[in-house]
């Protein structure tokens, strides 16, 4: 896209520049963003854009659906209170979908079979999953 593709040709904002919000950080949870869009709002990949900035409250009146209705829906399929999240910002939400993920241990896995770590990895700390190790017989 070249740069005069971005200034509006007509109308009140004439001569202004469109400038789109940085994506980079919903970009790295791609995965929980798309399963949070089909669970949360029933949208495909190619129905909806989504920014760092983006917020639950841009979604809400969707279905009739109130910003209480949302955040039911996300405590229901993901077990995580957002209310707290005062913006409602997406990208906090699936930092915390990430994390929940990370510092539970499977449902499946028996009692003792791993537990979380922190790990540093270029300057930041973040929690992994470490399994358990494997038992002499």
């Amino acid at each position: 896209m070249k740069e005069n593709d971005r200034v509006i040709p007509s109308g009140p904002f004439k001569g202004k520049k469109i400038e789109y919000a940085p994506s980079t950080g919903v970009d790295m949870f791609l995965n929980i963003s798309e399963d949070f869009m089909k669970k949360i709002f029933n949208f495909e990949p190619d129905e909806y854009l989504i920014s760092d900035e983006s917020s639950l409250f841009y979604f809400t009146g969707l279905d009739e659906m109130e910003l209480t209705d949302v955040q039911k829906r996300i405590q229901d399929v993901y077990h995580l209170d957002v209310s707290d999240i005062a913006s409602g910002n997406l990208l906090e939400i699936f930092m915390r979908i990430h994390h929940s993920k990370l510092a539970a241990p499977s449902r499946s896995m028996a009692p003792n079979q791993g537990c979380c770590a922190d790990t540093e990895r270029s300057g930041t700390t973040e929690q992994v999953w470490v399994p358990a190790p494997l038992e002499k017989t």
